[in-house]
């Protein structure tokens, strides 16, 4: 049997990566739409729509391919991925309020995206998808660009963050279908 490090990803493994991405790509995507400018309210929406599509589709690979081998199947790897998932979510919570707490919750959107950034990161090893390193960057690269644009005052940091991050994981979410297609 291979090790789970080096095992290959199954089109189970697949479709449970495009179903999570998204979930997360519509939440990204309505959280965008706090304050958006006039034109990019439809956008916003087909992305969420979009996103949709990509959640449903992961969950029918994952049902058609449910035999399949898959990273969560060993212990070790869930457990680690539960304490990356536990720790980036107390990590995320209490920066969160924290920037809730002293005024300043414009910036919550660019303190989680953050954290969801670097543990992408964290979780490319564990789950054997080294393509997470790349869609970790794309999320802190949209990040930095939502706390310019909130320092700056020329869109809300919440539509940079949300929008861009919705994009990344939208096209994530697909890439991961077409992948293992």
């Amino acid at each position: 049997m291979e090790h789970p490090s080096t095992a290959q990803r199954t089109k189970r493994d697949a479709g449970i990566t495009a179903a999570i991405f998204g979930f997360f790509a519509m939440a990204w995507f309505g959280w965008a739409q706090a304050e958006p400018p006039d034109l990019l309210g439809p956008w916003l929406i087909a992305g969420s729509i979009a996103s949709l599509l990509t959640l449903v589709a992961g969950v029918a690979v994952t049902v058609r391919h449910r035999r399949d081998g898959s990273a969560m199947r060993d212990a070790g790897t869930n457990r680690r991925y539960g304490i990356i998932v536990g720790a980036e979510s107390a990590v995320a919570g209490v920066g969160a309020g924290i920037l809730g707490a002293t005024g300043v919750p414009d910036y919550i959107p660019v303190w989680i995206g953050a954290v969801v950034g670097v543990h992408f990161f964290l979780l490319a090893p564990v789950l054997r998808d080294r393509s997470l390193h790349a869609v970790g960057a794309a999320v802190c690269a949209v990040v930095v660009a939502g706390l310019v644009a909130g320092l700056t005052g020329a869109t809300a940091p919440t539509t940079v963050v949300g929008a861009g991050a919705g994009l990344v994981l939208l096209i994530a979410g697909v890439v991961s279908l077409l992948r293992h297609a």
